[in-house]
């Protein structure tokens, strides 16, 4: 018996330059107007270098795969890039008119928020004329199907990724985040820290098998407190007092909890995702 191919159609994208005469304009009225934004905010905050240049690759990496996610690898590096060096310059023209940022002791970035936003935002919208999508349809074998660009990230490094802005995230101004401090019993402590992972546990992976399930809860419990070791290596702020009562910092708490459930939901959530890609 002969197996009949089964066809299907599927989009293809490639970069298709924009009309320079439509595109130049709108791109200078964006990149203006994201330079003159920052005018309108004048608070600051206050971030540590190690934190802010991490920050702006994710969101130049989000951007990038969202409204280009049709483009193979090369050309999404390559239109990353592009807004990647709008978004400096337009952050650039800002500081040099508004001084929306500056360089404290310490590595410490005092920066505008408005001008951080308008300058990303200015980025994607400056650069959507300029570098266009052209959409082909093509007839596939859907044994063949290519496999989308997304799905061929491991699940390990989605996962790590997290962790490693959770991390990034304690070296911030230590200042920052850390007023609310809490002091409980070791048993309460202990408690709340693996009640957490079982709700969670029970919450994303309630249709798993029970061994599964064990796995999971064990991988959350001994990433959170990995990351909340590395937190106390850094700045102590986790301390056995006296009469069996352990003082900690709420952030903390909450980060290396966060984090740990992030983590391990998006590992398997994304196996499960690469699995139905295949």
């Amino acid at each position: 018996m002969v197996k009949l191919a089964t066809m299907a159609t599927q989009s293809v994208y490639s970069l298709k330059p924009g009309n320079l005469k439509t595109a130049i304009p709108v791109f200078l009225a964006v990149f203006a107007l994201g330079v003159f934004a920052g005018k309108l905010c004048t608070r600051c905050f206050e971030v540590t270098l190690v934190f802010m240049l991490p920050f702006q690759l994710l969101l130049t990496f989000a951007a990038t795969g969202y409204f280009y996610d049709g483009l193979n690898l090369r050309e999404q590096i390559r239109t990353g890039l592009f807004i990647l060096t709008v978004t400096f310059a337009v952050l650039l023209c800002s500081n040099i008119l508004f001084s929306s940022f500056l360089l404290l002791p310490g590595g410490v970035l005092s920066f505008n928020p408005v001008s951080m936003l308008a300058a990303n935002a200015a980025a994607v919208i400056a650069t959507l004329p300029v570098y266009g999508l052209e959409k082909q349809t093509l007839e596939v074998d859907q044994v063949k199907t290519p496999q989308r660009i997304w799905a061929k990230i491991p699940p390990l490094w989605v996962a790590s990724l997290i962790v490693a802005v959770a991390i990034i995230s304690i070296f911030m101004n230590p200042d920052y985040l850390h007023y609310r401090a809490l002091e409980v019993t070791v048993y309460y402590f202990v408690l709340v820290q693996l009640a957490l992972p079982f709700i969670a546990t029970r919450f994303f992976f309630g249709s798993f098998s029970f061994g599964k399930r064990v796995r999971i809860y064990l991988a959350m419990v001994a990433l959170a407190l990995a990351i909340g070791a590395i937190e106390n290596y850094m700045y102590q702020h986790f301390a056995l007092c006296v009469g069996l009562r352990i003082k900690a910092t709420a952030s903390d708490f909450i980060t290396m909890n966060l984090a740990s459930v992030m983590a391990v939901v998006a590992y398997y959530k994304w196996k499960q995702f690469e699995r139905k890609s295949n």
